[in-house]
């Protein structure tokens, strides 16, 4: 069985209840691939899935765990298309605790954009970690007052993100490389 650690048993009984052997090959992997995206938004990433190569090959385990015929060759067609989230591959915006917008994304340089996924799903200790962390006392950024901050830990921990609450997610809407309020 492959490292499904990402996913709830629920999710994985969801997968197999629709069944996809009756599918052709290209739908398969098509299917295995929107069921990962589905569940990155969901919970985050937790595996790293950054590269063509891994994101390839947890499909194709996938394949194999669902007893798909994974050496037809048109499996392995549309499976060589599939590409990693780290090398220009799917945008991943959202986590299940915040999401960034376009704008931002695009600011963001590779190294982030590559941790996104896992840094919008995770709440910030008030010292020493990665993820959404509320701010005290409204600070302002470029005159505009921010409830929330994404930080981001390593050659970037001065990194951050600043947004509020919209619904029941932060949404960041602005990237500040030099995170001047902290």
């Amino acid at each position: 069985m492959p490292n499904l650690s990402f996913v709830s048993n629920v999710d994985l009984a969801k997968i197999k209840e629709n069944n996809i052997k009756p599918l052709s090959p290209e739908r398969q992997v098509k299917a295995i691939r929107t069921w990962i995206d589905h569940n990155l938004k969901h919970y985050g990433m937790r595996l790293p899935l950054d590269t063509d190569e891994r994101m390839q090959s947890f499909i194709l385990e996938m394949g194999q765990y669902l007893h798909l015929f994974v050496d037809n060759p048109m499996f392995k067609i549309e499976l060589q298309k599939q590409k990693g989230f780290g090398t220009g591959g799917a945008k991943v915006l959202e986590g299940s605790l915040g999401k960034v917008t376009e704008e931002v994304w695009d600011e963001l340089p590779e190294d982030l954009q590559k941790r996104l996924a896992t840094v919008l799903s995770a709440s910030a200790p008030p010292q020493g970690g990665q993820g959404i962390k509320s701010l005290a006392g409204s600070p302002k950024y470029k005159g505009v007052t921010y409830d929330y901050e994404l930080k981001f830990l390593g050659a970037y921990g001065n990194h951050r993100c600043y947004g509020n609450k919209v619904g029941a997610k932060v949404v960041f809407s602005v990237y500040d490389p030099t995170g001047s309020l902290h």
